[in-house]
């Protein structure tokens, strides 16, 4: 039995609920937590949580997620949801429908930035969501599989969006724009893929990291899939100008990744070498999503450098944000296990400034920790009081609200409008998300 509890209005009338509800004993509660799927024949599972709308199953080896933000909820079972039940693909897959009311003192509470700019650029974006999944058939099972699994598990899609965004701002949203931003989210995605054999994590995007599940070989292969499908894009985009912006992102990507990798426990690494790196690894592909966008638009070089001045700048607020959420956030927020840097022997941003300063028993213990890589338990919460010690932390966040404060001026040529408030405040969440 699958029962699909949707949060809103009421879909049937309440004897046909109380029916449905006898029939797969589901029974009354005013809370949305998981407590709820116990009652679904006693091992239910609540698989996702997305605008309140959820498919609980009886079944653990079935499952489905509705979302009526992403026309990208396909699964398991491949359910497809366009946004009102009424009109999936596989209706007859969900067997009962019920409403339940929640108790939350706010039902609707305020959106952050992200959701907003997803908000506004939700047409748009549903015309990318479409080319990735056209662009992600194949006629090897394997690869669609493995890059859906990745794709549709929650990522915020920042990179396409920052891609959109700068179209509107410059009032041009033609297919070439959202060609790219298709090619951006395949680039992300194949990084990702590559990123979790290298970093040998557990968690991805809040789920078991796709490499644990299909193996290091089917997630490089489908991650060298998805950098040939961006390549496709680019060529269609008509741009050489474009193609070759990101295809230089692209190889700067690898080049911040090797050299990241071979700064593994090595603690000579700099703050000026770390920023280096994070510039090439993770700000590149920012910069190139927003300024693919004044190209294709055939706005003029300083639009374009603004663009992408605002992309760097957001890229670098990320990564450093990233960086202290490592030491000091929480997985929920990282979509990651907290601490993954510390265990790699990652010399990050709080690391080398604890290095710079560092003597004595807590130069000792640096060593240890990340050059010889004998940890031991208690280490990290160790590592984390040193850095408080030092002020790291909120060093590394001031460092990021710097280059987010950047990133804002990098806007100002630009005539103010909803896009242009919207990617202002984009850079905000990305560094409050910190707290």
């Amino acid at each position: 039995m699958r029962v699909l509890i949707s949060h809103g209005e009421p879909t049937l009338d309440e004897r046909q609920a109380s029916a449905i509800k006898a029939g797969s004993r589901v029974i009354e509660h005013d809370g949305l937590d998981t407590s709820l799927v116990k009652n679904i024949h006693g091992e239910g599972k609540l698989h996702g949580i997305l605008s309140f709308q959820y498919v609980l199953h009886a079944s653990l080896n079935s499952c489905a997620v509705m979302t009526p933000r992403s026309p990208l909820a396909a699964t398991a079972m491949d359910f497809y949801c366009h946004g009102d039940y009424r009109g999936c693909k596989r209706w007859a897959a969900v067997d009962s429908v019920v409403s339940i009311k929640s108790t939350m003192t706010d039902p609707h509470p305020e959106k952050n930035a992200a959701q907003q700019l997803a908000d506004l650029a939700y047409a748009d974006m549903r015309r990318v969501d479409a080319l990735i999944l056209e662009r992600l058939d194949s006629h090897v099972e394997l690869i669609p599989e493995l890059a859906k699994y990745l794709i549709e598990a929650g990522g915020k899609r920042v990179r396409p969006m920052i891609t959109v965004a700068a179209g509107n701002l410059l009032g041009y949203t033609e297919d070439s724009v959202m060609k790219l931003a298709a090619a951006v989210e395949f680039i992300h995605t194949a990084t990702l893929l590559h990123d979790d054999v290298v970093d040998e994590s557990g968690m991805r995007r809040g789920k078991t990291a796709a490499n644990l599940i299909w193996g290091n070989a089917s997630s490089v292969l489908v991650g060298d899939f998805l950098f040939a499908r961006s390549f496709s894009l680019m060529v269609e985009a008509g741009s050489m100008k474009a193609l070759g912006v990101l295809s230089a992102a692209a190889s700067t990507i690898a080049e911040g990744e090797v050299r990241q990798l071979s700064a593994v426990k090595d603690m000579s690494v700099s703050v000026d070498t770390y920023m280096q790196i994070i510039d090439a690894k993770t700000a590149a592909l920012f910069a190139a999503a927003a300024q693919v966008s004044g190209i294709v638009a055939g706005r003029s070089q300083e639009d374009e450098t603004a663009l992408e001045t605002y992309g760097r700048e957001l890229g670098l607020a990320f990564q450093l944000v990233d960086d202290a959420l490592d030491y000091g956030g929480q997985a929920s927020k990282l979509g990651k296990s907290v601490g993954d840097d510390f265990r790699e022997g990652k010399v990050t941003l709080p690391v080398a400034l604890c290095l710079q300063a560092a003597t004595g028993e807590e130069a000792e213990f640096w060593k240890r920790v990340i050059a010889d890589s004998d940890q031991r338990e208690g280490d990290f919460d160790k590592a984390v009081s040193y850095m408080q010690a030092r002020g790291a932390i909120k060093a590394t966040v001031d460092a990021a609200r710097d280059h987010a404060k950047s990133a804002r001026i990098a806007l100002q040529r630009f005539p103010a409008n909803e896009w242009r408030a919207a990617l202002e405040d984009l850079v905000d969440f990305v560094v409050e998300r910190a707290y």
